[in-house]
């Protein structure tokens, strides 16, 4: 695989997981160009990678050098199979050299390693830079759950967790750890009896070793101990002389070790190891406390949570009270410390390895490179059909409005006209020659876009080629109308259908119920209702149909790039229909088709699916179920074809093919006579 690198002015931990990740594509065999500022280069020696490195001034410089950049990471893109940035700064540069939509043909994958900054206007551009990156983003991967919902928020097409390595020792041992102390203790000249509390980082405003120190003073007046704890500061930063300054007024037996090499061993030697951060991604430092078997007590921010998974106590960032009622009890108490150092062993000893990292990310870059299993003839229609952002309440808004400026056409041989009844629009499609059966047919859109009209040309070769006359439905759509509107819609057109079947020349007992995608899964649920209802239903005919929200709530599906019709669309489908419920524990009778458990006494099935789009899954699972329960089912799957192609693309050949299989299934189970 041929993978651009694109990064810009960053710190330690960032630089240091770059060079991680090109030296280990590398060693895989893959192909890695590295565009990063000069001093990037030469602080983390990427030469020495076995990457290709090329100076770009990512981030950096006035206007013109922006416009240079811009052009040198075109240029570079040409020659890549993905894109991968870090930081938002370079995610947005890349991101506008390789362009977006459909004019795009590099997948570009953005890592955001750290929240929005302080400041006004740091903040601001920050927003402005993440809003971009998540436009066009093919998938943005974050170092903490925090920056993956926020990345949710903004509507990235996809979002999930970064797998971040440990670069941390081999966990410790009781015995290193004794050992650690004793000479960490000797150093400082530690009383005995007194706890000592380390801290380990960059002396800068978003560690908060202020607070810290405001908790040590705390600590230190505290009746409890009878000997005062001892405090150490590793590390270097801007803030170095206020913290002196701040240690100093505030008493204390306050130690500023500066800049260590050895700093896994101080880590070891500590009592209680503290982060009091305002926000953290996946640090280093706690890697390498919980391999040192240290107690660990942490401001619950970003992803500290995730990466300590319980081997450590959290506490609000912000409090300086809390922190100091934590370290205070794990002092105070020996055996919460040797539980804690346990704890922290095991969970050293289960974080991800550099193999871990180096599949996931390989896995991510798979997840948006173009599928081959995509017919190509339909790749290219699919990328010509309009998007609309479901999660943009104004662009919803404008899709339903020229949706219902469709004017629907007619098939030749094939009587339409439209009635209203019960305040349901309905659209009736009579062949030419009727052969006594009757549809009732629900359309697509994802349950918040579409109208019966989208369907007339389906609707009416329907009834042209097999004699049946076609009912279909203009429900009532969500979110202004969720749950159980557009069903009950669908009810009352079955209703009618029902009460003038004889009027129409049709057979009560050969009427079936169909329809596509989120009209599928609507179709599917009314015939859960009427059979329960005690009505007849001949046969049910599905067309890729939108059926479990369980679906929808699984957010790792978010970063697959189906087309035509991707999870974050799903999402957004469910969420207006049902609400908050999207994927919970149960939900009401109707509102989500595959969620019945009890499948017997449904009529003969026909239902169509495709191997590469994202209802597939749930799609055979529910035809499974039907068999298992008894029901006669027919399952298409038409390899290679994206969601609903035989609507946008109803003249290709593996359309005319589905519609000709189906139309046939469904003039013969709806045949006189036929069981």
């Amino acid at each position: 695989m041929r993978v651009l690198l694109v990064v810009g002015l960053v710190g330690g931990g960032v630089g240091r997981h770059v060079r991680q990740l090109a030296v280990d594509l590398v060693g895989a065999g893959h192909v890695v160009v590295v565009a990063c500022p000069r001093t990037v280069t030469d602080r983390f020696d990427l030469q020495a990678t076995g990457a290709r490195v090329e100076p770009v001034e990512v981030g950096v410089g006035s206007p013109g050098a922006l416009a240079s950049t811009h052009a040198r990471l075109r240029l570079l893109a040409r020659g890549a199979q993905v894109v991968h940035a870090h930081g938002v700064r370079a995610g947005a540069a890349a991101a506008l050299a390789v362009g977006g939509g459909r004019s795009r043909r590099v997948p570009l994958v953005v890592t955001s390693h750290n929240g929005p900054p302080e400041g006004r206007a740091a903040s601001w551009t920050y927003a402005s830079l993440e809003a971009l990156v998540c436009r066009r983003a093919d998938l943005v991967l974050g170092v903490s759950s925090d920056l993956v919902e926020r990345a949710r928020r903004r509507g990235a097409r996809g979002a999930r967790l970064a797998v971040v390595p440990s670069s941390a020792a081999v966990p410790a041992t009781c015995a290193q750890r004794e050992q650690a102390a004793r000479e960490l203790r000797a150093e400082l000249g530690v009383p005995d009896g007194a706890g000592l509390v380390l801290t380990a980082g960059r002396l800068a405003r978003q560690k908060r070793v202020d607070l810290l120190l405001d908790a040590y003073r705390r600590l230190r007046d505290d009746a409890r101990f009878g000997s005062p704890p001892v405090l150490a500061v590793v590390g270097e930063g801007p803030l170095a002389g206020a913290l002196r300054e701040q240690a100093e007024r505030g008493g204390g037996d306050v130690h500023f070790l500066g800049h260590r090499q050895d700093v896994p061993r101080l880590l070891a030697g500590a009592d209680v190891v503290v982060s009091s951060a305002d926000w953290e991604g996946q640090p280093l430092v706690l890697q390498e406390a919980l391999a040192a078997g240290a107690p660990v007590v942490a401001t619950d921010v970003g992803g500290t949570s995730d990466l300590l998974g319980g081997a450590g106590v959290l506490v609000p960032p912000g409090s300086s009270a809390a922190l100091a009622d934590a370290v205070a009890g794990l002092l105070l108490d020996p055996g919460a410390r040797a539980d804690l150092a346990r704890r922290a062993r095991d969970r050293a000893s289960r974080l991800p390895t550099r193999r871990d990292a180096l599949e996931a990310v390989l896995t991510a870059y798979r997840g948006v490179l173009p599928d081959p299993a995509v017919d190509p003839t339909l790749r290219a229609a699919a990328l010509r059909t309009p998007r609309v952002n479901l999660e943009s309440r104004a662009a919803l808004l404008l899709a339903r409005s020229v949706t219902a400026l469709v004017p629907g056409r007619r098939v030749a041989s094939v009587r339409r006209h439209t009635l209203r009844h019960q305040g349901v629009r309905l659209r009736v499609y009579i062949p030419s020659n009727p052969s006594g059966a009757g549809l009732l047919w629900i359309h697509g859109g994802g349950l918040v876009l579409g109208s019966a009209a989208m369907d007339d040309r389906h609707c009416g070769q329907t009834a042209r080629d097999t004699g049946v006359t076609v009912v279909s439905v203009d429900y009532r759509l969500a979110p202004r109308h969720p749950f159980p509107a557009a069903l009950d819609d669908c009810l009352t057109g079955w209703r009618w259908l029902r009460a003038h079947a004889t009027d129409l020349g049709l057979d009560p007992e050969r009427l079936a119920i169909g329809g596509q995608s989120a009209g599928g899964g609507l179709a599917a649920s009314l015939v859960h209702r009427v059979v329960d209802g005690g009505d007849p239903v001949a046969a049910q005919w599905l067309f890729c149909p939108m059926l479990d929200d369980r679906t929808a709530a699984d957010r790792d599906r978010d970063a697959t790039g189906h087309l035509v019709w991707d999870n974050r669309a799903n999402l957004a489908g469910w969420s207006a229909y049902l609400g908050g419920d999207v994927g919970a524990e149960t939900l009401p009778p109707y509102a989500a088709p595959a969620r019945r458990e009890d499948l017997s006494g449904l009529p003969p099935t026909w239902i169509s699916t495709s191997d590469i789009e994202l209802f597939f899954a749930e799609d055979t699972d529910y035809a499974d179920r039907l068999r298992a329960a008894g029901a006669d089912v027919t399952l298409e799957v038409v390899a290679g074809a994206p969601h609903g192609f035989e609507a946008w693309a109803p003249r290709h050949p593996l359309a005319l093919q589905l519609l000709a299989t189906a139309r046939s299934w469904l003039a013969d189970r709806l045949g006189p006579g036929t069981p």
